[in-house]
């Protein structure tokens, strides 16, 4: 006689279906976790370097070291790391992040130390080291001394040498542009238009003007102004604008002449 056993339940198959959606889920994180740590570990291997990437970029434009990169597509969905209140002059001012954090470029500036391609031994970057070293001392021992000046109970005692107020000669109208100085101004290096200026020579008595905690890419990183205000690159820009040889259009924007 047969005896009818009850079939025992198989909880393989309810545990593969419950699995599923977790696999599906980790699936779908992979390659968001993979892009933090590949940037993570990319971060890792470059070496620190003496200097602002921001400041570095000009040179090594200027000696066709480096070419600037194509902006790259915006992530969907934005990862943990994008910051869109951030642009990189490297990628022609996209957003995403800024010129320190631009690991392409920080790889760029690897290889090229690694391959013994260049160094920081280069002249230009000496002289750019020793202005911003001279600049740091310069403004930490003038601001007591500004400031003694300026108190209320200071008087000067020599006041019939006191120079009169030179006149300065009109200065050239510029035009506004449709994008940034600081996103133009790669492009330009990229095509040979412009070449970046030794930095300025630091004033003795700081000018009105003067900005001790910015600085100018256009000038190798001279502080005093940033590239937005550097008139020396808003005239030259200017002189190029009249003879048509920016392509705004190529750049994506229009400018009406």
């Amino acid at each position: 006689m047969c005896i009818k056993r009850p079939r025992q339940q198989v909880p393989q198959r309810f545990t593969r279906q419950n699995q599923a959606p977790q696999r599906l889920i980790a699936q779908n994180q992979a390659p968001q976790q993979l892009n933090s740590q590949n940037q993570v570990r990319k971060a890792s291997q470059c070496d620190p370097i003496p200097m602002k990437y921001a400041d570095l970029l000009p040179i090594l434009l200027k000696k066709n070291l480096v070419q600037i990169l194509a902006p790259p597509r915006v992530p969907n969905p934005l990862p943990p790391w994008y910051r869109p209140d951030q642009n990189c002059i490297f990628h022609q001012g996209a957003l995403g992040h800024d010129t320190e954090q631009c690991y392409p470029l920080k790889e760029k500036v690897q290889k090229l130390i690694e391959n013994n391609s260049w160094s920081f031994e280069d002249p230009d970057i000496k002289v750019l080291l020793q202005q911003q070293y001279l600049t740091s001392h310069y403004v930490a021992a003038v601001k007591p001394i500004i400031n003694v000046v300026q108190s209320s109970g200071y008087q000067p005692q020599f006041q019939q040498y006191q120079q009169q107020p030179q006149q300065q000669a009109p200065r050239t109208q510029i035009d506004p542009i449709p994008m940034s100085y600081a996103d133009l101004s790669p492009r330009l290096l990229e095509r040979n238009l412009i070449h970046t200026k030794a930095p300025l020579s630091v004033p003795a008595i700081p000018p009105a003007g003067y900005r001790a905690d910015l600085s100018c890419a256009f000038h190798q990183g001279a502080p005093g102004h940033d590239i937005e205000q550097c008139f020396a690159l808003q005239k030259i820009v200017q002189e190029l604008i009249h003879k048509n040889l920016i392509p705004f259009e190529e750049f994506g924007f229009e400018y009406a002449s």
